[in-house]
Formats: C-alpha cells, structure tokens, sequence
C-alpha cells in the first residue's frame, strides 16, 4: 500500500495532467517516457534510439537522415569476437522534422526523432543535423560503412547486447554494403574500394582522403593492380550488368565501359 502510494503520489506530482486526464497507470505516469503511455520497464523508455531496420526495414539511414558519428562496443559475442559499430541517422535539417515518440507507435520499441546529440565523426561537411532518427549496427568498420566517416574513436559498451531480429537478416535483405576491396599497387600504395550507403564506388589511397569514383552499384567492387600501373575494377551495375573502370598509370580515372551480361 506504501509502494503504490508513493507512486501515485509521484505521479501527479511529476506528470500530474497526464495522469489525472488520461488512461494510463501511475507508474506510467510517473516515467511520463517522453510523453509516451507507457511503462518504465519498456523499450520505449530506456533512453537509447531504435534500430534502422525497425522502422524500415533496412539497416542503413532512411530518407532525410545521414550518419552523423558512431561508437563501438566490445564484448558482445555477435561479430565474431570483433568490435560492433553503432551509426547514429541524425535527421537532415532541409526536411520536415520528425516527432518524439516510440518506434512505430509501440511501447516495445526504442524511441525515434527523441535524442539530439553527434558523436561528430561523419558527414563533418555538414555543420547542424537534427534529431537522431535511428541506429545502424555494423561489425564493419564506420569508415568503410560509410566513406565521410573518419576513424576517431569513441565507445560505449553499454549498449552491446542491444539487438533486433532485422539485424539478422542477409545483408541483401539489410541492403548492408559488402565488404571492400583492398589492394597493393605497383608504387606500394594501398587501396581500398568499397560500395558506400548511396550505392557508389568509393577509394582510399593509403591515408589520403576518401574520393567518390560514382556509379550506381549493386555488388561490392573486384580490384586489382596491373604491373604497368593501372589500377583496374569491376562492379555489377543496377542493370544487372557488369561495368569496369579504370586508372590509368598517370593517376586519372577513365569512365565507365558496360562488359554486359546480366549477373
């Protein structure tokens, strides 16, 4: 009887509007959960962003949000032993904001458009982004995820075992970006090609600065280096069709030659 008037008492003492005008408990009311009809022990309620693939079904920014920083935990058993990466989706200024709540509308989810914060390590060309819309989960490094993310490291091992069934499925199915292509070339300078999240073919020379080639790619990339010194690499187009580019040994890219076929 103590407990449960302590907590009706912090109920309208804390949320009393709430709670005096509308059907919930007073342990609900007591939370308030950012402004949500829900129970402290839920989801909802616990402080941290959903998921990506919750509220769209893939693991990547949804429309009107890019990845603005990221952190690692370690510890968590799910990447092989490796360190886990966690993207923040901080949603674009130039469209119209989205409104706190919990994910979907449901109290067993984490919340959505609720947390403005940056960890600050990616897309830095843009200078304010607004609330974080959801969470990405990698065990690939945020650099090679996402090319404007740069390697200054954070982490947070509190959220390590958080996880969804979405983030189980193929990496097809997650339209997670495949692994990169890393190569030597005939100077000793090594390359790394990957497949970014807007689906372009992106390279790293050693520590110089990502440069975005383009294309439109369905596939992770295939790289190798010619002893004459070109560099030479093959993607699946979203044709379906094989394409080829390729760096001359004075340092400049040709364009794209469609190999056809359909893969």
């Amino acid at each position: 009887m103590l407990v449960r008037s302590a907590v009706v008492g912090s109920a309208l003492a804390v949320n009393p509007l709430d709670y005096v005008l509308r059907p919930m408990s007073a342990y609900a009311a007591a939370c308030t959960c950012r402004g949500q009809n829900c129970s402290c022990g839920t989801a909802c309620c616990d402080g941290y962003t959903e998921f990506c693939c919750t509220l769209n079904g893939k693991n990547t920014c949804p429309p009107g949000s890019v990845a603005a920083g990221w952190w690692r935990a370690e510890g968590s058993g799910l990447c092989g032993g490796a360190s886990r990466y966690y993207l923040d989706c901080n949603q674009r200024l130039d469209v119209a904001q989205c409104g706190c709540t919990c994910a979907g509308g449901d109290c067993n989810n984490r919340v959505t458009c609720c947390v403005h914060f940056r960890y600050g390590q990616c897309h830095q060309e843009i200078a304010q982004l607004g609330a974080i819309v959801c969470r990405v989960v990698t065990c690939t490094a945020p650099w090679n995820f996402d090319p404007t993310c740069t390697t200054t490291d954070a982490q947070d091992d509190a959220t390590r075992f958080h996880d969804a069934p979405c983030l189980h499925q193929s990496d097809e199915e997650n339209d997670m970006p495949p692994a990169p292509s890393v190569i030597v070339d005939s100077d000793g300078s090594q390359w790394v090609f990957v497949r970014g999240v807007d689906a372009a073919l992106w390279t790293r020379q050693d520590d110089k600065p990502w440069v975005k080639i383009g294309g439109g790619l369905t596939s992770g990339p295939s790289a190798f280096a010619t002893s004459d010194g070109r560099i030479i690499v093959v993607v699946r187009g979203n044709d379906g069709a094989s394409y080829r580019i390729v760096r001359d040994n004075k340092g400049a890219w040709g364009g794209w030659s469609n190999l056809g076929g359909l893969s």
